[in-house]
């Protein structure tokens, strides 16, 4: 998985079904500082998800359960 999804599955994981994500805190802040540098460069179909604030944060609580797209839900059922 690329990174952005990678991102995406974590938190829909853990802020929406409030289940363990295949990352640990570590890594998953790891992959928010990853994304907040690349991220005036980044090119993915889901970016519009991502806000440089909530990477500086490492978190991802202020994506929604609707927000979320089917793709990704599919992911994390997997």
């Amino acid at each position: 998985m690329d990174k952005v999804t990678t991102y995406l599955v974590c938190s829909y994981l853990y802020y929406i079904q409030y289940e363990d994500t295949p990352l640990t805190d570590f890594e998953f802040d790891t992959l928010c500082r990853e994304l907040l540098n690349e991220f005036d460069t980044l090119e993915h179909e889901f970016k519009y998800l991502l806000d440089k604030e909530s990477l500086k944060a490492g978190t991802a609580y202020q994506i929604g359960d609707r927000d979320y797209p089917p793709e990704i839900k599919r992911l994390a059922k997997q």
